[in-house]
Order: C-alpha cells, then structure tokens, then sequence
C-alpha cells in the first residue's frame, strides 16, 4: 500500500514552500525448500534415498536421515518519508537570474519479520515437518541435536535518517553560470560516533557558455567550459568505537551447551573520515547544426585515510578489521564524439565514438604484513603500484623426473630453502586488474526504411588470470571426470618437458607435489604445485578486447503502402547481442571482460532476437 500527499504554497513573488509526505506498507514471504531426493538434502544425509537400512547404524548416524529443509521467510515493512523545502526563483532584469532551495527531510524504515528453518520437511507428503527422529540425540549438545536444525530469528530493525540539503544558482545572460550544492544526511546507528553523525557532501561548479558571446561565429551550436570541485566524506555504516555483540540464531552452543554470543563489530575508536577531493574539468561542443558534437573531461580525485580490511588473528573474533592506511589518487581523460558525415532525406550516417583513460596509483601506504595469497588476488596495497595489482609464481619450468611444475624462489623441502624474503620479492609483479583504457563506438546507417545499428567496446592495458588448469590433489582422472582438453598435451614422460609446461598428473598418490617457500612475514609456508601453476605467470594473459556488442537492422514499411491495411505502421527488426570478439587466442573460449568465467562466473551471452512491431 503506498499514500502520498503533497503541499505547495506560494508565500511571496519567487518563494515558495512545498511539502511532501508518503507512507508504503509492504508484506513478502519467501519459501526456499530441498525435498529428500535432492542433491543437496544427499549431501547433508550422507547416502542416497534407500542406500542404507531402516534402523542400521548409518542411518541413525545420519544427520537428517528422512525428509529435507524448509526456509521460510516473512517480512514486513513500513516506510514513511517526510520532506519540507524552500524554492526561489527570481530575475533581475534580462541578464540575472537566482535559484536556491534549502530543505530538510526525514526518513524511517521499520523491518519486522520472522526467519525460520526447520529439517524433516515433506513437500510431497502433505507439507508436513517431522521433528527429531533420534531422540537419544535431542535438545542434546551433540551435531544431531535440535539445537541448530529447528531455529527461528525474530527480525526487528528501526532506521531512522534525516537530511539537511541546499542549492544555489547563479545565472548572467546565460552566459556566466554559478552552481553550489551541500547535503548532511544522519542516521540513529547504534553506537555512531558523535563526530560522524553528519556525512557532508558538497561541491561547487562553474559554467561559461561561450556560444552565447557574439564574437563566436555562426556554425558554432554550442561551446562550453565547464569546472567543479568538491568533497565528500566517508566512513562505514556498521562500525563505531564501541564494541557491539549479537545473539546467534543457534543461542545455545551445541559443543558447549553453553549460551553464546557473537561479535556483531569490533570497537574502531581511532577510525578517521575517508575523504575524497573531486576535481573535474570540461569542454561541450556542437558545430554545423549538430554534424560535430562532443565532450571531453578531465577528473582527478585524491583520496586520503582510505579505509581497507586488515586480515588479523582468530583471536579477534573476525577475520579482517577496518584500518586507514593509505592514499589513493585516480586521475584520466573522458571523451565523447558524434559526427554525422551524411544527413539527407534518403541517406544518413552517423558515429559515435567514447574513449577513456584512467590511472590510479596508491601512495602512503601504512605498513602492512600481506600474505602471499593477499598479493596473489591483487589485495595488496603497494607505494606506487595500482590499486588491483596482481601478482604471480615465476615458472622455472617442468621437473623432467616427476613432470611437476618449478617455481623461482621454491624448493622441494624446507631444508633446501634460502634466507627469508619479503613476499613480494618472491613473487614477480604480473598487471593491474583494470584496464589502462577503455571504451567503444557506435555506428548508424540509415536508407530510405531500412537501418542498421552497431555497437563495439573495447578495453586494453590490464591482464587478466587464466581459468585453473588443475583442481584438487591431482591424481590420475576418473573416465566420467570433465576436464580441460589442454590437459591432453600435459607431461607424461621425461623428454616431454621440451614441448610442454602443462605438468603432468599426480601418478602416485603421494603429496610430493608441495613446494617450500619462506617469507619474512609468516615463515616458512608450503603449498601444492599444482595451485602455484594456477597462480603461475603463464597462466597470465593481457586483457585487451574488441568486442562487438549489437547489431541490429530494422525496416519501416512507408505509411502509404499500410495505409489500406487498417494499421498505422509497421516495422521489423533483426538484433544479436555479443555476436563475436576480438581477443587474445589463449583465452580458448573463456571471456576477457569477465573475471572467473568458468569457475565462478557466466559468460556473457549471445542473444537472438525477431521483432514484429504492427500499431492500429
């Protein structure tokens, strides 16, 4: 149910007050189900349904031998916004024109709602729940009890936000333009600290239409320079000095049988404001009635104190907390264009090309133990590197004895190993994640009815990490296993490593695969090979791509040849999305614009599509 009222009221020439007040009630249920013949309830079970007996040991062993999950979800919300503000608008003469408004609102979001999952559920028995089967085992501490399979959450959130916001404009003869902006928002976030209650956020720009001046000639539409600067603060909703605790939804530990409590965040009273300086210059343009148009912009934005996750020890309770500890300047160019070098009645062809180019580099960066994994996933801040730079094993090449892969700065036992290095010197720096430009074009080519549109993109100057080659502990695979077809040229005897560095598969069974390395950070470390090769840099590929991301050619039949049909108009259209790339040959299928594909993302797909358009 949503109700909106709405005020306005003129109190003198040029100032008004308006008024605004809605309030929405909305209610949602979610079912989420698994019945016992599922993939997933066989997982939780242990067995297939009727692997086992009735009765036997391996069934009262099971943690949920009969019936699967229901999740359940009932939510409802009530939201209401309040808002009062201030308009002027007036000019003075032909050349100044002022605009200002100033106002205030307020906001509040109610959550209630009621989460529960209970095992032994049957869809396909009358939707009925089962509870313990076992009861040696119920309301026991043990991982079969009740404690932790029939569980209830009680959701009930207030979020009350308020904000103060203004404008002013400034306008001579259209030409001259002055613009300011300010917004404070607030929340009641428990435990927020006093001085940040108040995010400010506030800029000021500058406008000069040169095409209004008289000295522009004639064939000039629009010319335009245009400057801004501004600053916003931040800081993270869910942190403040104080240390804040939650009940589970499991209240009673089941290891323990004790009641527990879980750390909802740690305290952060030396947390400072993340801000970020904003400065941003640009150039519109439209000459020849609109045959050339444009825009080109210049930004660079220095952020100080920015806010990053330290990992830390068990022992805090969490995996990583908040810490400012680093610099970030992002600066680059923005450029828009569109010509039409033919406009007639029968013919017209125009183009739009985009362009950018972004650098971002980290400085000041506070003192940091990263682990090899963090610079492995490009989670390592380093003074003057990007801020996505990755990091890979330098392969040395194939052991001609084993067929397992080397690795510069790795040896096969600890004893073997040199002093300690810093991590980053272990590894070799591969690329930054995101590309150095980026951008595309569009085409349009009109004849008569018929139309065809185009639509490229393309990126260059990053790398991007090949999907894993290997998987597991690499045995030898099963005959149903699915694997890379590349596998196919891996090392099977010695000889092979002078035409291979794909390693070869773990014939023995044994863990001889592992590799040593040591780091002035966490010691001496181990891990497979075959991950190492994953992460290896020849498993590195440059990112670069051209790809075409529409075409699409349409026909409008003339209104005169229709016209006795009864209809109004009519038209047809053939499109394709992604219908091909331009890349590099060693992605063998997987795409350069998604990171993970074929591990933990889709690719993007090609669509096909026939339109028929008929309107009586």
């Amino acid at each position: 149910m949503n109700a909106q009222v709405s005020l306005r009221a003129n109190i003198v020439r040029g100032l008004a007050a308006e008024g605004l007040f809605s309030y929405n009630v909305s209610s949602t249920n979610q079912q989420q189900w698994a019945d016992e013949y599922s993939y997933y309830i066989a997982g939780i079970r242990g067995y297939e349904v009727g692997a086992v007996l009735p009765g036997s040991a391996d069934e009262l062993a099971s943690r949920l031998p009969k019936g699967g999950i229901l999740l359940n979800d009932d939510q409802k919300q009530r939201t209401w916004t309040a808002r009062f503000q201030l308009n002027y608008d007036k000019s003075f003469g032909s050349d100044h024109v002022i605009q200002a408004m100033v106002g205030y609102e307020a906001r509040s979001n109610y959550y209630d709602g009621l989460k529960i999952q209970e095992y032994g559920y049957f869809p396909d028995r009358g939707n009925k729940i089962s509870f313990e089967y076992n009861n040696q085992y119920s309301g026991s501490t043990d991982w079969h009890s009740s404690l932790d399979k029939h569980t209830a959450t009680i959701v009930n959130t207030l979020n009350n936000t308020v904000s103060e916001f203004g404008t002013f404009v400034y306008s001579y003869k259209n030409r001259y333009i002055l613009n300011a902006n300010l917004r404070m928002d607030a929340s009641n976030r428990f435990g927020q600290y006093t001085n940040h209650k108040f995010l400010p956020v506030w800029s000021t720009a500058l406008r000069w239409n040169m095409a209004e001046e008289n000295w522009i000639p004639e064939f000039v539409n629009d010319l335009s320079i245009r400057g801004s600067y501004g600053m916003q603060g931040n800081i993270p909703t869910m942190v403040g000095p104080n240390l804040v605790v939650r009940y589970p939804a499991m209240v009673v530990n089941r290891w323990s049988g004790e009641y527990q409590l879980q750390i909802s965040r740690l305290p952060y009273p030396d947390l400072r404001w993340e801000k970020t300086n904003t400065y941003n210059l640009g150039l519109d343009w439209s000459l020849f009635n609109g045959r050339i148009s444009g825009a080109a912009d210049y930004y660079y934005k220095k952020g100080t104190d920015i806010l990053f996750l330290l990992p830390v020890g068990l022992e805090y309770g969490q995996e990583n907390v908040y810490r400012n500890g680093a610099d970030l300047k992002n600066y680059g160019i923005e450029l828009s264009m569109t010509f039409i070098p033919v406009r007639t009645k029968d013919l017209e062809w125009s183009i739009t090309p985009i362009w950018s180019k972004n650098t971002n580099r980290v400085a000041n960066v506070l003192k940091q133990e990263y682990t090899v994994e963090d610079y492995l996933s490009g989670n390592a801040y380093e003074e003057g590197k990007p801020v996505n730079a990755i990091y890979s094993w330098k392969f040395t090449g194939l052991d001609p004895v084993t067929g397992y892969a080397t690795f510069a700065n790795t040896a096969k036992s600890e004893a073997a190993l040199g002093e300690q290095m810093d991590v980053k010197d272990i590894l070799v720096y591969s690329g930054s994640k995101d590309p150095k430009f980026s951008g595309g074009f569009s085409t349009m080519l009109r004849w008569k009815q018929w139309t065809f549109n185009s639509m490229w993109a393309f990126q260059w100057g990053n790398v991007v990490r090949l999907n894993y080659m290997f998987e597991g502990n690499n045995l030898m695979p099963q005959p149903y296993a699915n694997l890379n077809r590349k596998l196919l040229k891996a090392w099977k005897q010695p000889g092979d490593e002078a035409f291979t560095n794909i390693p070869g598969f773990n014939r023995t069974g044994e863990a001889d695969y592992s590799l040593y390395y040591n780091t002035t950070t966490n010691g001496v470390r181990s891990s497979s090979s075959y991950t190492m090769y994953n992460y290896s840099d020849i498993r590195i590929v440059k990112g670069d791509f051209l790809r075409c991301r529409n075409l699409s050619l349409s026909y409008s039949f003339p209104y005169k040849k229709i016209s006795g049909w009864g209809i109004n108009s009519l038209s047809f259209s053939l499109n394709v999305t992604n219908p091909f790339t331009f890349c590099s040959s060693r992605f063998e299928g997987q795409d350069p614009e998604i990171q993970g594909t074929g591990t933990t993302a889709m690719p993007i797909t090609q669509t096909y599509t026939f339109s028929l358009n008929i309107s009586l």
